[in-house]
């Protein structure tokens, strides 16, 4: 599936597909600042606008994630976009769990790895 904007490589954010229209990673490092969140944003959009799509969102090498960062009036759009299917944490902890345990109706888990989120992932999509 060819999408712009669908691989993402900057200086705090990588993104790639594990499962080619299914399931999307973001992986974070270092400190993720609002705008590195909003390309982050912009690209599951655009994802989001062709496929049905679950999200592996892989914080085990950030350091930090600005606050502002989770306050985005885009990140609405995309948490609760209707082609928008599983939100799986890598290493979410303080702010960004509670934020991934309110801020998705029923469709985000937290794990310890990622490899634990890809593969409730991987289950999920092959249910």
């Amino acid at each position: 599936m060819d999408i712009p904007f669908g691989v993402l490589t900057a200086m705090s954010i990588q993104t790639s597909w594990i499962s080619e229209g299914e399931i999307f990673a973001v992986h974070f490092s270092g400190t993720v600042s609002v705008s590195d969140m909003r390309d982050a944003i912009l690209a599951c959009l655009t994802a989001l606008d062709v496929a049905q799509v679950s999200f592996l969102l892989d914080f085990s090498d950030a350091g930090m994630v600005q606050p502002d960062a989770l306050q985005l009036s885009t990140l609405g759009e995309w948490l609760y976009h209707p082609n928008a299917r599983w939100f799986a944490y890598a290493k979410a902890e303080g702010i960004l769990k509670v934020f991934a345990q309110m801020s998705h109706r029923g469709s985000a888990q937290v794990f310890r790895t990622a490899a634990e989120a890809e593969a409730f992932l991987l289950k999920k999509i092959q249910s």
